[in-house]
């Protein structure tokens, strides 16, 4: 099983190493950028934020590599705009605070906007 495909069927407890590591390692590997392969990346990387055992966020370099990856791929226009914006409350680094900043200021969805808006206000930037 890869990566990917852990991280979709992750139904159980892991560790903030093995979950930064994990989704490290979807980001690095997967460099499709189908709606699909976006959309399964983005369901893995909420999953596996789900079930650390924790719950304080990626670590700062795996923030930084998923904030990369976000930019790249954020298209409001796409189902998968939904789960990346959900994702953005998991990020940790200063990257993903600028990120989240850039998301919304050229985000015009109604909804999109609220949950950025959101992400910021709990964010704290």
């Amino acid at each position: 099983m890869n990566s990917l495909e852990i991280g979709l069927n992750l139904d159980s407890e892991i560790s903030e190493t093995d979950s930064n590591t994990l989704a490290c390692e979807i980001i690095q590997s997967n460099q499709s950028e189908t709606e699909e392969t976006i959309t399964n990346i983005a369901f893995a990387l909420y999953n596996i934020a789900q079930y650390r055992t924790s719950g304080v966020g990626y670590s700062e370099m795996a923030s930084d590599l998923i904030s990369d990856w976000i930019e790249r791929v954020f298209d409001e226009d796409k189902k998968s705009s939904e789960k990346l914006a959900d994702i953005v409350f998991e990020l940790t680094s200063k990257k993903s605070d600028e990120l989240v900043k850039r998301l919304y200021q050229k985000t015009n969805d109604k909804y999109l906007k609220a949950t950025l808006l959101e992400a910021l206000s709990y964010k704290g930037t």
